[in-house]
Order: C-alpha cells, then sequence, then structure tokens
C-alpha cells in the first residue's frame, strides 16, 4: 500500500473519530472510527505503524477539540500562536504516543502471526492505551471513544460495571469487524466470523442496556434542586473593580427560583463569587437574608483560604451553607489543572493569565462528600468530572448525589461545553446516582441514574433549572471495583504479546 493511500486512510479514521462528537455528534461514526486506521497499518513496519498512529492521534485531537487553540488563546488573553504551541505540546505528549503504541502493537502482531489481529485482541490493546492516556502524568481522558454514545442510553449502562472502557471495547471490536470485511488477506468465513464476534458483544452490551432501562426507577430520599446559571462573563469576574459584582446575578436568579419552586438546595457553579465567602460578612449576609426565610442549602463554587502564613496559600473550593448562612461544609479541589489552576513553569510568563489578579491554587487534601442534612453530596470541580476514580471514591465514601460544579465560560460559545457535559453525564451511570451539573455560562443540567437528562439550561444563557432527585444509597460493581475491567484488558493485552513473542521465537 503507498503512503498516500496510507495517509488518506488515517485522515478518513481520524475524521469519523471526531465526527462522533459534538458539535456534529454523529455517533454512529464511532462504529466505523477504528477500521480505516486498521486497514491503514496493513503490512506497515513497526516503525512506520508506530509514525501512522502518532499522525492520527494528532489529527483526531484537532478534530475532537476544534476549540482548543481558540480557548487556549482567550484563557490567557495571549496571540493565537500559544493556542497552536499548546495544543501541538498536549497533542504530541499526551495523545500522540499512546495511538503510536496501539499502532505499533497491532502492525508488530500482524508481521509476526501473518494475519489480521483478532477482534477482541484489538479491542483490549484499545482500552489499555485509552487506560494508559486517562492515567499517564495528569490524565488525558477527553475524548475517550465511549463517550461517543452517551446519547444512546441502552448502550452506556454496562459503565456500571465497566466505566466508560466498557463502551469503547465494544466499539473497538466494531472497527476491527469493519476492517475484517474490507481485508482481502481473509477467506469469507473468516469476515463474517469476525463480524459475528463484534455484533455478539454488541448485542450483548445493548441488551444489558436494554434490562437496565426498563427496570423501575430506584427510589430514595426526595431531595428538590435548583440550579442557577448566571453566565457571568469569565474575565470581567476577575477584575477589582467589580470585585463580588457577580453576587448580584445569583441572588436576583436565586430569589425568583425559591420564590416559585421552594427548593431544598440551591446549587451555584465554580467561581460563582471572586471573593473569600468565609471572610466577607457583608456579602454572607445578603445571602442569608435570601435563604433563610425559604428554608434552602445554598452550595456554591468559590476561592478559599488555606493558610495566611507564612506564605499565603488558596484553594478553589466548594461551599455548602445553611439557610441562615452557617457554613455547614466546605470541599477543597484535589485534581488541579496545570497552568490554568497551578503553574508547573511558572517562571514563563506567556503561560500566566493576563487577568487583573492571578490564581494559583493549593490542592485539597482529601476527597469527602458535603454533610448536607439530607444526605451526604459528592461535590467535583469543572474537570475533575473526568475523572471516574475521583467520583467513585466520594460515593465509596458514602455520597448519595453527584454535584458538578465547573466554569467553562473561557471557551465561549464552542462545542467545549457539550464535550464536557457529556463526559459527566457518565458519572452518573457508573455510580448510579443523580448528577446536578452547574456551569457559569453553560450547559447546566440535572442528568438521572441511567443518564437521561431530567433538565438542561442552554449555554450563554442566565437562567435557572429545577428537579425532584433521589438521594441514593446502593453501589455498583464500577464504583467498588473501579477500573477492574480496563486494567484486565491492559493485562491480557500484554499477555497476547508476551505469547506470540514467546510462541515466533526465533532458535539461537
Amino acid at each position: 500500500m503507498g503512503l498516500a493511500r496510507r495517509l488518506g486512510l488515517i485522515v478518513l479514521s481520524a475524521a469519523l473519530y471526531a465526527a462522533a462528537f459534538p458539535p456534529l455528534a454523529w455517533s454512529w461514526c464511532a462504529w466505523i472510527a477504528l477500521a480505516p486506521l486498521l486497514l491503514a497499518l496493513r503490512e506497515a513496519t513497526v516503525g512506520g505503524a508506530a509514525a501512522l498512529g502518532a499522525l492520527w492521534g494528532v489529527v483526531a485531537a484537532q478534530g475532537v477539540g476544534t476549540w482548543f487553540v481558540y480557548g487556549v488563546a482567550s484563557y490567557y488573553d495571549r496571540p493565537l500562536a500559544l493556542g497552536v504551541l499548546f495544543f501541538a505540546g498536549v497533542a504530541l505528549l499526551l495523545a500522540a504516543p499512546f495511538f503510536a503504541a496501539f499502532a505499533a502493537a497491532v502492525a508488530w502482531l500482524e508481521r509476526r502471526r501473518g494475519k489480521p489481529v483478532p477482534v477482541l485482541w484489538v479491542a483490549m490493546l484499545w482500552v489499555a492505551l485509552e487506560l494508559a492516556r486517562a492515567r499517564f502524568l495528569v490524565g488525558n481522558p477527553w475524548a475517550l471513544l465511549g463517550y461517543s454514545q452517551t446519547a444512546h442510553a441502552r448502550l452506556i449502562q454496562i459503565a456500571d460495571l465497566t466505566g466508560v472502557y466498557g463502551i469503547s471495547f465494544v466499539l473497538a471490536a466494531a472497527g476491527a469487524a469493519g476492517a475484517g470485511l474490507l481485508d482481502r488477506r481473509l477467506v469469507p468465513g473468516a469476515r463474517l466470523g469476525r463480524v459475528a464476534v463484534a455484533a455478539a458483544l454488541a448485542g450483548s452490551v445493548v441488551g444489558y442496556g436494554t434490562w437496565i432501562v426498563d427496570q423501575p426507577r430506584t427510589e430514595g430520599r426526595p431531595l428538590r434542586v435548583a440550579v442557577v446559571q448566571g453566565n457571568v462573563d469569565a474575565g470581567s469576574q476577575w477584575r477589582r473593580d467589580r470585585h463580588g459584582s457577580n453576587l448580584t446575578t445569583y441572588l436576583v436568579l436565586s430569589q425568583e427560583v425559591l420564590a416559585r419552586a421552594r427548593p431544598d438546595l440551591v446549587v451555584w457553579p465554580e467561581s460563582a463569587v471572586t471573593f473569600f465567602i468565609e471572610e466577607e460578612p457583608a456579602y454572607r449576609m445578603a445571602i442569608r437574608h435570601l435563604f433563610a426565610s425559604a428554608g434552602a442549602h445554598l452550595l456554591l463554587g468559590g476561592p478559599a483560604v488555606a493558610e495566611r502564613e507564612p506564605t499565603a496559600r488558596f484553594t478553589n473550593a466548594a461551599y455548602l451553607l445553611a439557610p441562615g448562612g452557617t457554613l455547614v461544609d466546605r470541599y477543597d479541589k484535589v485534581h488541579l489543572v496545570p497552568f490554568a489552576e497551578y503553574f508547573p513553569l511558572a517562571r514563563f510568563e506567556a503561560l500566566r493569565r493576563r487577568f487583573a489578579r492571578v490564581r494559583v491554587f493549593t490542592p485539597g487534601a482529601r476527597l469527602a462528600p458535603l454533610a448536607h442534612p439530607a444526605g451526604p453530596i459528592g461535590t467535583v470541580i469543572c474537570f475533575e468530572a473526568m475523572y471516574p476514580e475521583l467520583v467513585a471514591a466520594e460515593v465509596r465514601a458514602g455520597a448519595r448525589l453527584l454535584v458538578n460544579l465547573t466554569n467553562d465560560a473561557w471557551m465561549d460559545r464552542t462545542s467545549f461545553a457539550r464535550q464536557h457535559l457529556e463526559i459527566a453525564r457518565l458519572r452518573a451511570v457508573e455510580s448510579r446516582r443523580w448528577l446536578v451539573r452547574a456551569a457559569a455560562t453553560g450547559i447546566s443540567a440535572v442528568i438521572d441514574p441511567r443518564g437521561r437528562t431530567v433538565a438542561e439550561l442552554p449555554a450563554v444563557t442566565a437562567a435557572t433549572a429545577v428537579a425532584d432527585v433521589q438521594l441514593l444509597q446502593a453501589t455498583t460493581v464500577y464504583t467498588r471495583l473501579g477500573d477492574v475491567f480496563a486494567l484486565a484488558c491492559a493485562l491480557g493485552s500484554g499477555l497476547v504479546l508476551a505469547g506470540v513473542a514467546l510462541a515466533h521465537r526465533r532458535p539461537e
């Protein structure tokens, strides 16, 4: 196969992969996305396959993250060139190496065996690379293949056993079967056999999902929740002359929803307040006057002081306030975003945000649910919702409701907000918990334990939403065991590679 044809297949595969995610969200593309990639690897050298895999990773990353360059430049208030350089660094360090490893492994197996890699082997290798990508360094679990299917309730229920990786496994197997259909090295019976394996796998997953979806809804302690989306500008809220000004926006919206719906809990997003709520009695008084008469608790995001002396340290926090304004509990974000909440290369001024003041946070010490009187609330802030192990730890610690506070305002009207929401959605399925998501500029939503949207607020809109949720207690296999399925795939991949190496070892 010529280089031009291989490159064409790589671009086609990456385009299909990207098209499965918002803004297009053509989820069917994910079922065939890997087929052109696998065809491009036919009879390739191991080194050539690694290069093709790395290229695929960069092209797919750009296709999914069309918002990345603009978002980074906007976030740091710098030229687009910084966004391009930042994207190149992330794609080459946190994406390309894993896809290169996958492609090299497939090519090596084919060359050693002299025939295409079995469907289930391909699926195992793919899940192993996704797990590595999600856990290496800071972790890059954005747009894992399984997240493309969140619109299909019957397909994603397997997440309560396997997490997102079980869905990715099915899709990777389908891609391998599709490549087999077009591979002339296989006899017709072998081609159909590969399709049969993938179809049986997909049918089993959909059957399990259908059974789950058709079960009666689990009832727990009821709680009426109101989400307030202030649509506050990301840049102006950090200007000194606007210190505390966006509090008025949230108070006005909350006053309306408190009078109309009488919720038990009101949720404001990450960075809803930009002052230290524990040290601002005047602002606390304004909150108390509104919420005391309504009898509702308030959960909101804002900065907190971790330490004043000898060096000031701050955290990105979530506060739970009683109706009388008393601080009930506080959660400090434990998984910070590099170059946004802390600066690994702080000496490089170009990486600092050009706001009136630059935030540098210290990570929280522990994951612990907030102590609401109705039941513990597991809270994750912004990108923490991408890491299922954090949410599972909250549930194991007793969380009966999940709340995700986020601020996606810096990405403006791009597809980022929708992609972020779809990732968070699967946390509800994995743990069988209601998920309340409050985003500063959207998309805010309430998701039920089967991943279905109960309420949603459109992006770039100031609005409120109300939903009745249940505080649940039962745990799932995934919550208890975590990524054991993905780890089994990684182990299985290692055993396959070792077994083939031993079986084809040349005598000395």
